[in-house]
């Protein structure tokens, strides 16, 4: 009982450290390039939230201009002050990351994780995924279940996402 009240008592410190830390972060001035950064823009939070519910639609940066009410460039310029990237970098890898999810799923067609997070032709896909991870989609899947393995007995992982 003893271990749980700790284990509780920890969480509930991580948990406030954390709400602080966002709090403070968002009330900064020089808030870091980051996606906290990114998080504490409200002028963003249409396009971010628009390609975090909705990744495999076909989202252009007009288009994301358009729900932020900007324009394209104003867009762009938001999107690098703050993460230091596009708003079309950061949607390829939050589709990057859902197909290596996806691709954990033996039985799922790497041509249909393709299309299901947005990408309109698997060779596009297979090309995006290539230059984030370094391997292909299929040479991620095959190597799931060693980084999975290394993982859990510490040993270090390949195959890792990059920007």
């Amino acid at each position: 009982m003893r271990c749980r009240a700790r284990a509780r008592d920890a969480f509930g410190d991580s948990a406030a450290l954390f709400a602080l830390t966002l709090r403070l972060a968002s009330e900064s001035n020089d808030a870091p390039v980051s996606l906290l950064a990114l998080a504490a823009h409200p002028r963003l939070a249409p396009a971010r939230a628009a390609m975090l519910k909705e990744p495999s639609h076909p989202w252009t940066v007009p288009g994301l201009a358009r729900l932020c009410h900007m324009s394209r460039a104003t867009l762009a310029r938001h999107f690098q002050e703050r993460l230091g990237r596009s708003a079309s970098e950061l949607l390829a890898d939050i589709r990057i990351s859902l197909a290596a999810s996806a691709l954990k799923n033996a039985s799922a067609p790497t041509g249909a994780v393709a299309e299901q997070v947005g990408y309109r032709s698997a060779s596009a896909s297979r090309l995006a995924f290539k230059q984030r991870t370094d391997m292909s989609p299929s040479k991620w899947r095959r190597a799931w279940p060693l980084r999975n393995w290394t993982r859990a007995s510490g040993a270090s992982e390949g195959g890792t996402l990059r920007r």
